[in-house]
């Protein structure tokens, strides 16, 4: 992991990069859905972008309305992105993956909120082994359900303001052999063991000149623990599952943020005791 990571980080910061494949786009319900094949093949990279301060959904391959529809769902609140791998239970209803008795499989996911609109991006695999996710292959087209909520509608369960219908052509990688001058990303966080008990190690990057800080969250978006600055470079610093005041905090799904001056990624991490 540790391997993985510093690739991650540092990858390409003296060489040159391939050009990326380009996103397709569909619309509907207004919310634009921007997608692409992974370059491994395996992944489905998403963003989904609508006018609402709420939620924001895409669901693959509905049979009726939202029945049967693996669904994506997610919000932007307290500077954290809340997201949910959801099944399509009924035409009008749906539930976790994990509640359903499958599995949470979105990745890689990040979220901003501005000027009214919501950005939400995500990776899925396009073969989960989930039984609440579908296959999905590429050169085959799937009908999708496109859906936002109203304003303010932070949770998963609100009505809709809107949903439409559209479908994707999910079309082999196209990178080339063209070089592009690299890009290193500002900010970089992983933690490892996650999920963790008694303690994990976040690793954090800073490319930004200006400091970075750290903080965890719990579900409910109440401030945990503060890790304070990290300037430019690489640092680890260990959470051993305790709050500000020395107290240790209680089993569950927790979030660390790393904020930057213009860049902000947040990290789902799992406490089991």
């Amino acid at each position: 992991m540790k391997h993985i990571f510093i690739f991650l980080i540092l990858i390409m910061s003296s060489m040159l990069l391939l050009a990326e494949t380009p996103y397709q786009t569909v619309s509907g319900a207004g919310v634009t859905f921007h997608y692409r094949v992974s370059d491994d093949s395996m992944y489905l990279d998403g963003i989904m972008v609508a006018n609402t301060t709420g939620w924001v959904a895409v669901g693959f391959n509905p049979t009726n309305q939202m029945a049967n529809a693996d669904i994506i769902i997610g919000y932007h609140e307290n500077d954290m992105t809340m997201i949910r791998d959801d099944w399509g239970t009924s035409a009008t209803s749906h539930a976790s993956d994990e509640s359903l008795g499958g599995t949470s499989n979105v990745m890689n996911y990040s979220s901003f909120e501005e000027e009214g609109n919501t950005e939400i991006h995500f990776m899925i695999p396009l073969n989960s082994g989930d039984d609440k996710d579908h296959i999905m292959e590429i050169g085959m087209t799937y009908p999708i359900i496109l859906a936002r909520g109203q304003n303010g509608a932070d949770n998963f369960g609100a009505y809709h303001a809107a949903a439409g219908f559209s479908s994707i052509n999910l079309v082999e990688p196209t990178s080339s052999n063209e070089v592009i001058q690299p890009v290193i990303a500002p900010l970089a966080l992983n933690n490892y063991p996650n999920p963790f008990n008694p303690t994990t190690t976040f690793k954090v990057a800073v490319n930004e000149e200006l400091n970075a800080s750290l903080t965890v969250y719990d579900i409910r978006g109440k401030k945990i623990k503060n890790f304070g600055e990290f300037a430019l470079g690489n640092h680890e610093v260990i959470w051993d599952g305790r709050d500000n005041s020395n107290n240790p905090v209680s089993s569950g799904i927790y979030f660390s943020v790393l904020k930057g001056k213009n860049t902000k990624l947040t990290r789902k991490i799992n406490l089991i005791k």
